[in-house]
């Protein structure tokens, strides 16, 4: 089975929400490891249900250095062949080190392509 982490940085619950949401809850319907980051308080851990993994990081801005320790350590604690994340905010605060998970950034816009390059693979 592969495990995957999956980060959205939005306090809003808009497409990109929904889609993380429905995401995240077909992975563990179908019994593969999964675990959820978005902002504590926001609109996104609620739709997830209480049988999947979430972490709160505060994801502030792209200039969040706790919020990029926090996402790491997880990474490191979690130890997931993928981490995924949504929009240019949890993308840009996603910097996984060494031979660690793969790292997949879902574009689902018109973003520049500086804050993604980091990323091994795009999905748009």
């Amino acid at each position: 089975m592969i495990s995957s982490l999956h980060i959205i940085g939005s306090g809003g619950f808009g497409g990109a929400e929904r889609f993380f949401v429905r995401l995240v809850q077909a992975l563990h319907e179908a019994g593969q490891p999964v675990a959820a980051v978005s902002r504590p308080g926001g609109m996104v851990a609620p739709e997830l249900g209480p049988d999947i993994a979430h972490h709160g990081v505060p994801l502030r801005n792209v200039l969040d250095l706790p919020s990029r320790w926090a996402i790491r350590r997880l990474a490191r604690e979690l130890q997931p062949d993928i981490v995924q994340t949504y929009m240019g905010r949890a993308t840009r605060l996603t910097r996984l080190k060494g031979r660690g998970p793969v790292h997949i950034a879902r574009l689902g816009g018109f973003y520049k392509l500086d804050g993604y390059r980091h990323a091994e693979a795009w999905v748009g």
